[in-house]
């Protein structure tokens, strides 16, 4: 076996022979050219006792400089897996010279520096200048490399001619090539430094003075020389992440890092099923990481072209000048001519999809051949036809490119003149020289052509009618040596110039990746990249639209602005929106702006719309109509209809052709670009007629907009985001012109769905317009109200509805159905408020009338008695709710679908009283169920699915489940929060709800927190909500007192005492109980005299409120002697145990015993010996 040199090059086996090719394997970070390869267990040779041992105790700059041991240290390792490149490939690839290199990539310190003896460009440097000495044969070169040793080899390639014109083929094994946000060049060498030393030491890292631009210069350098030279890459990414290394996981160098951003024709890209150390060592022939290597090897060796004579190289080279059309010079026969008005595009990425089925229509045949290139202006055409222009000159440097602007007439004879000047071909007529640039094209001895006709969008111009002679198909040429490649904004242009439909390419936004890539090496200010939320948001607000994000990055560049600036400046109005985005820029990859080209997003669309207008009035008018509502999800059904189907299924075609709608769903539903629709408005308002299309829409929606009922939902919830939009634009309508039926469908609409603030912000406006235009209407106001019944508004309510209802009931007949839903929302109110008696009587009375005059299934009239059933629940008449409610439930089973909004209120009520009934099982089953229903048919945001969603964890956790309750309740916290105010009851009820289970799983602190979080919501903020706070204040005291805090405990429940006295009845359970909590507290805390008072008064309330004989009596009397024992006063603790033992005896009261033991201690303490032996005789 060869000796390998640790420094320099060597060549395995012998330098003479029948060799093709080179192959020279280079290693990276703390490599060895033999070691790399396959002898060793990693990159580095330390024994693991170094590595882990002495280490630590040295400093810094002396670990970085630690020597390799010696190769004879580590027999055993060494041994473990064979030198490939020696003992398989120079055996399997007879045809490849085999050499190893080897550099000094031990010392760490100063490597990414710009100028440093052991810096990447100083081997980069050495590398080169070896190689022209020792690689003393004239044959192709191919490199293998691993790691740092990429870099290494890409500056060589950039500093060395000779190495630069040998080189053909790169193999990279784990290579970082650029920095990414979540990668940059610091972090790259710092995880080749830890998987180098197999340490993750932070000083290390520290000492890594890296300097990016020196790298990025390298990479940058590099891929212009690819893309000039013809030399081909294969990159080998990690398949697996790093393990083994204390502080470090996943991959070395990631797949965003190990990998260039250049099209298939250039780059391949694989992983091998290896980490970053283990990727270059092969055990075996059959090891598929050796297998890859080396079919990639012999795949160049197949592929492997002739070398070109000196004549051909210099033809290269000269070709390699771009030559502006005024300057082109005539070549001699059989030289190929690039005429292309623009540069390469430094900044292109991605569209590797496009441009490989594009290079594939047009080349893979021998016969003539069109493809056309449609889709939305500003979509990136133009760009993807010059990165195809310079791909050919690169690749196929035997045809010759031509460039046509067919932005008009003028534009078309220009470049054809130009061409025939430049060629010195004479024209007989001067004044049309298309025709006899055709003919040139398309005789046989002009050699291989791209012809490229670039913004052939208008039909007149391609086929002007009648001038027959001046048609696309009479002038443009056609020769079996030719090609010629169409970009047009209209797919019905692109149908008409291709025979073959096959050869239209349609061309759609970028993709989220390809997008990120363009903007950072678009934009100035990179540190704007790191957040990748922000950068999302920017492209989101852009539609991933090139010529947008050019024209951003543009205005950031220009004005020195941060994403984050730019995006409140673009967000903050329409008008402002539209001022940025009518800013042009320079581009000289772009048209210069004409009236025809433009290089602003507002504006480039323009000649598309009025082009439009001309050959298609309808469409146009469509177009401003859809300026007028949302851009997304539009129901066909929901278009103005013109005279014939013909004529819409035509003017929808002329608006996709053009790219300005696209159809998904069937064709049924239509939606259009955000910033399309944007410059749809601005282009409406600009020719004058926005003001009248927006009385058309909402005149045409007044019309359209379907009943609002559940049958229908289907239908109205698709047209409600546009209604909303009409709705929106007409606050400020005058009177006459206000669309109040659409309001009130749009209102009831958003009821439907839950957004009841919506719904009252449109109504306030419109009740303020109707009260004035029609005062004896009451329909408004009812909605109003509903509204604010809904917003939990109820005292607004009952201020706007008492006084009408009073009204409605001298002017109408007691059984009139207006007067009876006014009475049935009133009922409402006096629920939600509380007023179970008012409720009660007004559902009673509702529920009666109803039945007596409308069917069963109506559903108002089931809508008050699933009402009246929840009334006589929160009054514990639990078996006339369950009544009530199985037999609507029944009525709602018949009559309606399963998922009627009826039927599932109807269960969920149900639910509740079986749960209170006790039972439990039936209760959460039922809940179950319906929870399964909804979340089919339901947003998870929607009302009626949280509240039974909090019911249903409500009941788990009361069963025990306490897991799967908490489990729901951390989930429905973080949508009630998202969906609701903070102040809304069920947001109260799910914060207290999970409270109980971090409770119940032991996790006080959460606990604590959450509830107290429920507290210092104020007032205003709770509204109705204000006894859901006190329930929840209740229990944040017993932990308080239960858990230590007993001064906590103390002041919160006199708070809470106070509050429950400002709204409820002196003999209400909840104050008593609140203040039963607060005597206790009291003792707890040592205020005797406090707890003293708290007992009499409650056992002064239980006399006035319970009846005699009652357990609460006895227990209230009980703790107030309780509390007198520990006050002193005996003789009133007698009086009070003495009442609290009889009373006992008559309820039967389990702890008996106990209240004679503490009466035992009273007549001991009060000197009544005698009485105290008899008590403990008797016990």
């Amino acid at each position: 076996m060869t000796k390998v040199r640790d420094i320099g090059f060597t060549c395995l086996g012998t330098s003479e022979g029948s060799y093709r090719f080179n192959v020279i394997f280079v290693h990276g970070l703390r490599g060895h050219p033999k070691r790399t390869w396959g002898r060793g267990s990693d990159e580095t040779s330390q024994t693991p006792t170094a590595t882990a041992s002495g280490s630590r105790d040295r400093s810094i700059k002396s670990f970085f400089r630690r020597s390799r041991p010696s190769p004879s240290a580590t027999p055993d390792v060494e041994l473990q897996k064979p030198f490939w490149p020696d003992e398989f490939l120079a055996q399997d690839l007879r045809e490849a010279r085999v050499w190893t290199y080897g550099y000094n990539a031990n010392v760490i310190e100063g490597l990414f520096q710009a100028s440093n003896q052991n810096s990447v460009s100083q081997h980069g440097r050495d590398l080169a200048v070896r190689f022209e000495r020792e690689v003393d044969n004239e044959d192709p070169v191919i490199f293998v490399v691993h790691s740092l040793g990429g870099i290494v080899v890409k500056d060589a390639i950039r500093r060395s001619e000779a190495c630069r014109s040998r080189t053909k083929f790169i193999i990279f094994l784990g290579s970082p090539h650029r920095g990414s946000q979540y990668a940059g060049w610091a972090m790259i060498a710092s995880n080749l430094a830890s998987c180098a030393l197999q340490d993750t030491n932070k000083k290390i890292v520290q000492t890594l003075k890296v300097n990016s631009e020196v790298l990025d210069n390298i990479h940058e350098e590099f891929v212009k020389i690819v893309l000039e030279s013809g030399l081909k890459i294969h990159s080998f990414q990690e398949g697996r992440g790093l393990s083994g290394v204390k502080g470090f996981s996943g991959k070395v160098v990631d797949d965003f890092s190990s990998k260039f951003d250049l099209p298939p024709t250039i780059q391949t890209v694989e992983s091998i099923d290896a980490d970053h150390s283990h990727m270059t060592k092969f055990s075996d022939k059959d090891d598929s990481g050796y297998r890859a290597v080396l079919g990639v090897l012999r795949q160049f060796a197949r592929s492997r072209p002739e070398p070109r004579t000196e004549q051909q190289v210099e033809a290269r080279v000269e070709a390699t000048t771009v030559t502006p059309a005024a300057e082109m010079d005539a070549r001699t026969s059989g030289s190929a001519f690039f005429h292309v008005p623009f540069s390469i595009n430094r900044q292109f990425v991605g569209r590797t999809e496009v441009l490989q089925e594009l290079q594939s229509k047009l080349f893979d045949g021998e016969e003539f051949q069109r493809v056309a290139l449609t889709g939305l202006g500003g979509i990136g055409k133009t760009q993807i036809a010059i990165h195809i222009a310079f791909w050919v000159k690169q690749y196929k440097p035997d045809y010759s490119v031509f460039w046509l602007p067919a932005l008009s007439n003028a534009s078309i004879d220009q470049a054809c003149a130009e061409f025939m000047a430049g060629h010195d071909i004479q024209q007989e007529n001067p004044t049309s020289p298309r025709e006899p640039f055709g003919k040139y094209l398309s005789s046989p001895g002009v050699g291989k052509w791209l012809l490229i006709v670039d913004n052939a969008d208008d039909t007149d111009l391609l086929f002007p009618p009648g001038a027959a002679t001046q048609h696309a198909d009479k002038w443009l040429p056609r020769n079996n040596q030719g090609r010629i490649l169409f970009t047009t904004r209209s797919s019905k242009v692109a149908f008409q110039v291709i025979s073959d439909p096959q050869c239209v390419v349609k061309l759609s936004e970028m993709s989220p990746d390809e997008a990120k890539d363009y903007l950072r090496k678009s934009l100035y200010r990179q540190e704007s990249l790191q957040d990748d939320k922000t950068m999302v948001e920017l492209l989101d607000n852009l539609d991933y639209l090139p010529l947008a994000i050019k024209q951003a990055t543009a205005y950031m560049n220009e004005n020195d602005l941060t994403i984050e600036e730019y995006l409140e400046v673009l967000q903050n109005t329409e008008d402002n929106m539209v001022e940025l985005l009518r800013s042009e820029f320079r581009d000289d990859t772009r048209y210069m702006e004409s009236e025809q080209c433009q290089n602003a997003v507002a504006t480039t669309w323009v000649i598309s719309f009025r082009q439009i207008r001309r050959i298609d009035p309808f469409a146009a008018d469509l177009l401003s109509f859809m300026a007028c509502i949302e851009p997304k999800a539009i129901p066909q059904s929901m278009l103005p209809q013109p005279e014939t189907r013909q004529q819409l299924v035509s003017s929808i075609g002329t608006l996709c052709s053009y790219g300005f709608l696209s159809k998904y769903a069937g064709g049924q539903m239509l939606e259009m670009h955000r910033l399309v629709h944007l410059a749809t408005r601005t282009w409406a308002k600009n020719e004058g007629t926005m003001e009248r299309m927006a009385q058309y829409s909402a005149a045409h929606f007044d019309q359209i907009f379907p009943n609002v009922n559940w049958e229908n939902r289907k239908l109205w919830r698709q047209y409600l985001p546009h209604a909303l939009v009409i709705v929106r634009e007409h606050e400020e309508d005058a009177p006459q012109n206000y669309p109040y039926r659409l309001i009130h469908a749009v209102a009831r609409s958003l009821n439907y769905e839950s957004r009841f603030k919506e719904a009252l912000r449109i109504l306030k406006r419109s009740a303020v317009i109707e009260e004035q235009q029609f005062p004896d209407n009451y329909m408004h106001r009812s909605l109003l109200a509903t509204a604010y019944y809904n917003n939990s508004q109820h005292q607004e309510v009952i201020k706007l509805v008492e006084p009408l209802n009073q009204n409605i009931t001298r002017t109408l007949l007691e059984n009139n159905l207006d007067l009876l839903d006014m009475q049935l929302l009133v009922g409402f109110v006096y629920r939600a408020i509380g007023d179970l008696k008012k409720a009660t009587r007004l559902l009673e009375h509702v529920v009666k009338r109803r039945s007596e005059l409308v069917p069963e299934e109506d559903e108002n009239r089931l809508q008050a008695e699933i009402e009246l059933g929840r009334v006589y629940r929160e009054k514990k008449q639990i078996e006339e709710s369950i009544r009530l409610l199985e037999s609507v439930l029944k009525v709602a089973r018949r009559s309606f679908e399963e998922d009627h909004h009826l039927a599932l209120k109807a269960q969920h009520e149900l639910a509740q009283a079986y749960w209170h009934r006790g039972k439990a099982q039936e209760a959460l089953d039922l809940l179950k169920h319906v929870v399964n229903i909804q979340q089919r048919t339901l947003g998870e945001y929607h009302l009626d699915r949280l509240a039974l969603e909090i019911t249903l964890a409500q009941c788990s956790l009361r069963s025990g489940e306490i897991d799967e309750a908490t489990q729901m309740l951390e989930t429905l916290i973080v949508k009630v929060d998202a969906a609701l105010p903070s102040g809304h009851i069920n947001r109260l009820l799910v914060n207290k709800g999970l409270a109980e289970a971090y409770l119940a799983k032991g996790r006080v602190p959460d606990a604590i927190h959450l509830l107290e979080g429920i507290m210092a919501l104020s007032d205003e903020t709770l509204g109705a909500s204000k006894s859901a706070q006190l329930g929840a204040g209740m229990l944040l005291a017993v932990t308080y007192r239960d858990y230590g805090q007993p001064g906590k405990a103390v002041e919160l429940l006199r708070h809470l005492t106070a509050a429950w006295k400002e709204i409820c009845a002196l003999g209400d359970r909840k104050l008593l109980g609140c203040k039963w909590e607060l005597a206790w507290a009291y003792r707890g805390n040592g205020q005797t005299n406090e707890a003293v008072q708290e007992f009499e008064e409650l056992a002064e309330a239980a006399e006035k409120f319970c009846p005699e004989n009652t357990l609460t009596r006895s227990l209230t009397r009980r703790a107030l002697g309780q509390a007198y024992l520990e006050n002193g006063q005996w003789t009133k603790a007698v009086d009070s145990l003495e009442w609290a033992a009889a009373t006992s005896v008559r309820v039967n009261n389990p702890w008996l015993a106990d209240v004679y033991e503490e009466l035992s201690i009273a007549y001991e303490a009060s000197g009544r010996l005698d009485e105290a032996v008899c008590i403990d005789l008797f016990r």
